[in-house]
C-alpha cells in the first residue's frame, strides 16, 4: 500500500508542476533570452619583421623601426587587432613563411617587407597578404635618400595606414 501511495504522490507532483508551467505560459510572463549576440570580431593582423637585405648594421635599426611603426599605425586604424610583436619574431618573408606565420599566429592578414640599398638609395618593399596561398593584396616599393633614413619608418607607416583606411 505504501508503494502505491508514493507512486500516486509522484504523479500528483508531476501534474501540479505541469499545471504550474501551463499557468505561467498562459499568463504570458516575459521571456528571458539567453542568446548573446557576438560582436563582429576584428581581423587579426601580424606585422612580420622587415628584413634587412643589405647586410648593413645601420639598416637593422631602420628595419626594426619600420616594423614597430607599421604595427602601431595599423593598430591606430581600429580595423584590425595586431598580433604582438614578440610572437612574430623568426618568421620570414617568403611564401612558406607567410603561410606559416598566418597559420601559427592565427592571423587573417600579414604585413611583411624588406629593405635594401640600391644605387645609393634605400628601397623598401612592403606587402599585405591575406592568409592563404597566392594571397598578396597590396604591394608597394618606396625609395629614400640615405639622408632621409630617419623618416623611412614614419613615411611607410603613414602610407600603409592610409591604404588600410581607404578600404571600405
Amino acid at each position: 500500500m505504501r508503494n502505491y501511495m508514493s507512486g500516486r504522490a509522484v504523479v500528483l507532483g508531476l501534474l501540479l508542476f505541469a499545471a504550474a508551467l501551463a499557468v505561467v505560459a498562459l499568463l504570458g510572463r516575459p521571456r528571458i533570452s539567453l542568446r548573446v549576440q557576438a560582436p563582429e570580431e576584428e581581423p587579426a593582423l601580424a606585422v612580420l619583421p622587415f628584413r634587412n637585405l643589405s647586410g648593413e648594421p645601420e639598416l637593422e635599426i631602420v628595419s626594426s623601426d619600420i616594423t614597430a611603426a607599421v604595427a602601431e599605425a595599423v593598430a591606430l586604424t581600429g580595423r584590425a587587432s595586431i598580433v604582438p610583436r614578440e610572437k612574430t619574431l623568426g618568421f620570414e618573408l617568403d611564401r612558406k613563411g607567410i603561410e606559416d606565420a598566418a597559420r601559427s599566429l592565427g592571423a587573417d592578414y600579414v604585413i611583411a617587407g624588406s629593405l635594401d640599398e640600391n644605387g645609393g638609395r634605400i628601397e623598401v618593399d612592403a606587402y599585405l597578404f591575406r592568409a592563404g596561398p597566392n594571397s598578396a593584396l597590396w604591394v608597394d616599393r618606396l625609395s629614400w635618400e640615405p639622408s632621409e633614413r630617419s623618416a623611412i619608418a614614419s613615411d611607410l607607416a603613414a602610407r600603409i595606414r592610409e591604404s588600410i583606411l581607404s578600404v571600405q
